[in-house]
């Protein structure tokens, strides 16, 4: 009887990679995560608002947030993009503050005004957000 080169056995084995199972995270270390996250935006919008972007450093980070710096790195690899992560946070909290100051009756003067009051409003309720953003 012949057999079929192209076709092998279930137990034959195969030149592909095993595949892996999906990776399913616990709810404790997604806290974890987040708590670690956290910590190091914290950190850093602290660090931030005090040296500014070109003097801070991971390290200065790394120490006031108190955790590892291999976490830190983990996450988000350079200072450079929890700043953005930062920025991208203090930007969506000024969007939705200018949407919710918006009156459809306003005329273009009127939304301005208001959206800028809105504005200056919240970054001047959020602490060190002036001196984050100099």
């Amino acid at each position: 009887m012949k057999t079929n080169p192209q076709l092998s056995p279930p137990d034959a084995p195969t030149d592909a990679p095993a595949r892996r199972k999906a990776y399913r995270t616990s709810r404790k270390r997604e806290m974890t995560r987040a708590f670690k996250e956290e910590a190091f935006e914290r950190a850093a919008w602290t660090v931030f608002s005090t040296l500014g972007l070109d003097a801070a450093t991971v390290r200065d980070i790394v120490s006031l947030s108190a955790v590892s710096p291999g976490s830190f790195y983990n996450y988000y690899k350079t200072k450079e993009k929890i700043f953005d992560i930062l920025l991208i946070k203090v930007a969506d909290r000024v969007r939705t503050v200018v949407q919710q100051s918006r009156c459809p009756t306003d005329n273009l003067d009127m939304m301005l005004t208001r959206s800028n009051q809105a504005v200056l409003r919240e970054l001047i309720s959020i602490n060190g957000a002036p001196r984050f953003l100099s």
